[in-house]
């Protein structure tokens, strides 16, 4: 049989805190307040050796790492700059075919606030942007609720 007295220590640890915490915020003296606090250093240090223990688990066990992403955190950073330059590229080719139409109306606030980051990010991939406002037939059956700001990614017209 498999002992749950892990499971039983925790909980009561929460339950401790929970406690201790509720009875500061109730009767805020310095005695329940130290109380409240010494069960959070309690908590916290437990979670700081489980997240050191991970950490040397992972460095030990290889089968615990992603193969497809390094674990080491300069190695991790080169990877997503390297990810980021293919996604960049990628885009960028994606922007020779295709489009985007920004759906919005004048009176919106959400779409003020989105039109310049979308206007940043057409221009970072150099995609033709077209904003429009009024709703034509394409626009009534493509979003007949009239929901904007909508971003549409069209092939382009040849």
């Amino acid at each position: 049989m498999i002992s749950r007295a892990h499971d039983h220590r925790i909980e009561e640890l929460k339950e401790q805190f929970n406690r201790a915490q509720r009875i500061a915020l109730d009767n805020p003296t310095l005695e329940n307040v130290i109380t409240a606090q010494r069960l959070q250093k309690k908590i916290m240090e437990k979670a700081h050796k489980f997240a050191t223990m991970w950490q040397l688990a992972t460095l030990l066990d290889y089968q615990l790492i992603n193969a497809n992403e390094p674990s080491n955190s300069l190695h991790r950073k080169l990877y997503q700059e390297k990810s980021e330059q293919e996604n960049d590229l990628k885009l960028k080719n994606i922007a020779k075919s295709w489009g985007l139409i920004l759906q919005v109306k004048q009176d919106c606030l959400l779409c003020k606030a989105f039109i310049p980051i979308v206007q940043s990010f057409a221009n970072k991939y150099a995609f033709q942007l077209l904003a429009v406002s009024k709703n034509n037939e394409l626009l009534n059956k493509l979003n007949p609720k009239h929901i904007v700001p909508v971003l549409y990614l069209v092939g382009a017209s040849r």
